[in-house]
């Protein structure tokens, strides 16, 4: 008789993972906390917006994955940290509230209520600990701060330049919030409008973030830091693949050792891969070349490292990738060394337990330890990105070399008057002023330069009375400053309240309240207050700062003035320090109107037949007035308005355009005059937004050229396009297609942006000890489509004083992108309740770098290449 199977009890999923679940919880089985006895694994997710009802499939797609490596990393006993959170401020989550008619700060809470329960029930090894919210005012509060770090060293600014705005929205959008010229989020029609916001200079950062793509290989990389080979920020970076020897002696257990004699450098003899050769084939060569040693054993490769250091006998920035090689010398034989290279180093032989106190590099050292294994070194690697990842934001960047070369523009119906103020100890005859005189009265300008009084010993009401006596102003009147002359234009604009063509202040005298600005005796005599809404309002937002890049400690000044008065920043070099060269041309680069292209041909100049423009080129609004044709110029304007992107670009379609009559550009190899011409084909935010036309050597130039019956010239090329650069005062420059990050919403939900409005001070920070700050509650949190947020109209919060002269201020209305908190969030994840800092360093040196991350590649540039700023 057969026996009878044992009654099983039916799996109940229900009761059987909420028993489990109850019992991680109680236990605190994935609580992370730091702890030196073990090595960290930090495991990171895309936190979800919670905009909708719930989850949807997406979400655990990736979550599925650091839930099953977190883990396994517990279980080979790494300590792990796996945090979850939620990135609830922007569009998405305050459109799901204007839906639903519900306040975001409600249906937020209600849908991360949601979130969190579904994310649960799942069963994910979430430390819930370490739970963080966009939206709390204790998260936002350090996105906040960060703001005013960037603020104060002028990587925030004020800015009136077109912006993609979307209809439906009612908000601007970033560049990477467009896509074939719609709205990412609701596929509106995006339109080009001029309006105020704050960006960020990201692209004051390209080349360190191009650069840097080639350091996240995985591999451990060290920085120098310290001494004359220490990685410079601004100075120009090259990548190398290179190999470093060590080598053993072929009788003796020595190691051959290299001391460069310009610069502090311990450690082997190193060299450069060069194309198709590998590593060992370069260790042989490199060898023979700088020890003359010629027999020589090939053993295996030690391992990788990176080094980031300044190359100070080629005087730029390496990002080397190391690779260490093990040799051994089979006999002595040397051949002479030549000259050059007995006198880049000494080299030295030395015994093993002697090799490492020798080394002062850790790049040197790590590759050692490797070799001996007899101890470990704690660098840690960089980002093991893939290079799909990469090579989209090389891509976004874009970088690209050509020439920078202004074409002069001529109109027949308005000249320019010009008002010259020199500054401190300075005259009408002294440093560039006679020279910049004469080149604008060639071109039949107006120029006055009143002779100060009392130039050695300045007095703000004499000079600024001075200048309004002598003086005439009108709105064809461009005013120059330089130095102390800044202040004196800026306060006779003030005191005329006249309006002006246009404003130009050449290194402004620093305000002495500026930290670490040097006193001087005029300090006393001048008030330094400025009413920059009033200033901006007389020159119509036109306004140039020129900043000397050999004056370092007046830069950071000239950013943060930059971004008060909302003024484009032209950070350049001068002839002399401070612009007191007899010829300074970038001054009349600055006061002079021109079209600003950037080309790779600089070589077809001679064939430029005609200019064209964007349609939202600045020049063009600029220009409308003085133009005999403005009636079709704004019509053909208004219709590429309805045009995406992607139809103005097609190769296949008819070109249009609309010549500017009465408007000609100065062909500067030449000085023929050329006509200007506004084309849809021409796009605002690529290169300068101009180009100039070549129709014999460009297709679509041709196309163009045949179609409104343009001259078409034919020309032979024989010089070489940096040395024509040259000839025309043009620049050699790397352009990028990366553009500076639209970092403000004309919407309610989103962090406020912690700044003031004085009437007097301009724009003013919060003060830290007073964030965060908070977010009012609102009973109408619609869009304005206005360009205002609906939190203009609350007057309760709006109006405060400023915390500077305490005056009259308002507070800035506009609010963060969705991306302001998300940016940071995987730092804070690693110190979540610290109420003192951003994030405690002890804590961040543990858990940083994240080890691995999961998310959407969609989100590749717009957010992984932002995090670094």
């Amino acid at each position: 008789m057969k026996k009878k199977p044992a009654k099983t009890t039916a799996y109940d999923p229900a009761k059987f993972e909420r028993k489990w679940q109850k019992k991680w919880s109680s236990s605190k089985l994935y609580r992370s906390k730091e702890s030196a006895s073990k090595s960290k694994y930090y495991a990171l997710d895309m936190f979800p917006y919670p905009s909708g009802e719930g989850l949807h499939v997406g979400h655990p797609k990736g979550y599925i994955a650091t839930d099953i490596v977190s883990r396994m990393k517990r279980m080979q006993g790494m300590n792990v940290l796996h945090p979850m959170g939620f990135d609830a401020f922007g569009l998405p989550a305050e459109n799901y509230a204007i839906k639903t008619k519900t306040n975001p700060m409600v249906s937020v809470a209600e849908n991360v209520k949601r979130f969190k329960k579904q994310l649960e029930i799942l069963g994910f090894d979430y430390d819930w600990s370490r739970e963080v919210n966009t939206t709390d005012s204790e998260y936002y509060r350090w996105t906040q701060w960060i703001f005013l770090q960037l603020f104060k060293k002028g990587l925030a600014y004020e800015s009136f330049e077109p912006i993609n705005w979307c209809p439906s929205c009612k908000t601007g959008l970033a560049n990477e919030d467009v896509e074939d010229g719609r709205c990412e989020r609701c596929g509106t029609l995006v339109e080009k409008k001029s309006m105020r916001q704050w960006v960020l200079r990201i692209t004051d950062y390209a080349d360190r973030l191009l650069n840097d793509l080639d350091s996240l290989s995985g591999i451990p990389v060290v920085t120098k830091t310290k001494g004359d080979d220490a990685f410079q920020l601004d100075r120009p970076t090259s990548i190398r693949n290179s190999v470093v020897c060590i080598i053993k002696h072929s009788k003796e257990d020595k190691y051959l050792c290299a001391k460069w004699k310009a610069t502090d450098w311990n450690g082997f003899v190193i060299g450069g891969i060069e194309d198709n050769e590998s590593a060992s084939d370069t260790a042989i060569r490199e060898i023979r070349e700088e020890t003359g040693y010629q027999n020589i054993k090939f053993i295996r490769e030690i391992g990788k490292v990176g080094g980031r250091f300044y190359q100070v006998i080629k005087k730029h920035n390496r990002v080397a990738h190391f690779t260490g090689v093990y040799v051994e010398l089979i006999d002595e034989t040397r051949s002479d060394v030549e000259q050059h290279e007995r006198d880049l180093q000494d080299l030295v032989w030395l015994k093993r337990d002697e090799v490492r106190q020798f080394l002062n590099h850790e790049d040197m050292v790590y590759l050692w330890d490797l070799f001996t294994g007899e101890k470990t070194q704690t660098i840690k690697p960089t980002l093991d990105w893939p290079e799909s990842i990469k090579e989209l934001q090389r891509n976004w960047i874009g970088r690209s070399e050509g020439a920078l070369i202004d074409f002069p523009l001529a109109t027949k119906n308005t000249k320019t008057r010009f008002v010259l103020i020199h500054g401190y100890k300075g005259s009408p005859r002294d440093d560039f002023f006679p020279w910049l005189k004469a080149e604008l009265e060639k071109h039949g300008h107006e120029v006055e330069v009143p002779e100060l009084p009392n130039t050695n010993n300045p007095n703000e009401s004499e000079q600024v009375g001075f200048v309004m006596k002598n003086c005439r102003f009108d709105e064809n009147t461009i005013v120059v400053g330089h130095s102390l002359g800044c202040v004196v234009a800026m306060k006779t604009l003030m005191k005329l309240n006249k309006l002006v063509s246009s404003l130009v202040l050449v290194a402004p005298a620093k305000d002495p309240k500026f930290p670490g600005t040097r006193p001087h005796g005029f300090h006393k005599t001048f008030i330094w207050d400025y009413d920059f809404t009033r200033i901006k309002k007389l020159t119509d937002g036109k306004i140039t700062v020129l900043s000397d890049l050999r004056e370092l400690d007046r830069i950071d000044y000239l950013k943060l003035l930059s971004g008060q008065l909302a003024a484009k920043l032209i950070e350049t070099k001068s002839n002399e320090e401070h612009f007191c060269a007899r010829e300074e041309p970038e001054i009349l680069r600055a006061v002079t109107p021109s079209i600003k292209v950037f080309t790779t041909r600089p070589d077809t100049l001679f064939g430029v037949t005609y200019m064209v423009l964007s349609p939202e080129h600045k020049l063009v609004n600029e220009f409308l007035g003085r133009i005999d044709n403005r009636a079709e110029v704004e019509a053909y304007i208004n219709r590429t308005k309805n045009e995406t992107e992607k139809e103005r670009t097609d190769a296949s379609k008819e070109k249009t355009g609309v010549e500017l009559k009465g408007v000609r550009a100065i062909n500067p190899i030449n000085m023929e005059e050329v006509p200007v011409w506004i084309a849809d084909y021409v796009l605002a935010d690529y290169g300068t937004g101009a180009v100039m036309a070549v129709p014999a050597h460009d297709e679509r130039d041709h196309e163009f050229a045949t179609k409104f019956k343009l001259p078409i010239k034919e020309i032979v090329i024989d010089r070489q396009p940096k040395e024509i650069t040259e000839s025309v005062g043009g620049k050699w420059v790397t352009k990028y297609k990366l553009r500076d990050w639209v970092f403000s919403r004309q919407r309610y939900w989103g962090e406020p942006i912690p700044l003031i409005h004085c009437e007097k001070c301009g724009v003013v920070p919060v003060p830290e000890k007073d964030l965060p700050v908070k977010l009012p509650k609102v009973e109408s949190y619609e869009p304005t489509g206005t360009g205002e947020s609906p939190l203009a109209a609350i007057d309760k919060w709006i109006n405060v004083k400023c915390p500077q002269c305490g005056g009259k201020g308002k507070r800035e209305t506009n609010t963060m992108p969705q991306w302001a908190g998300s940016c940071w969030y995987y730092l804070r994840y690693e110190d979540p309740k610290n109420k003192k800092h951003l994030v405690d360093t002890v804590n961040e040196k543990y858990w940083s770098p994240v080890d691995l991350y999961v998310g959407g590649a969609e989100h590749a540039t717009p957010v992984l290449a932002q995090v670094p700023i």
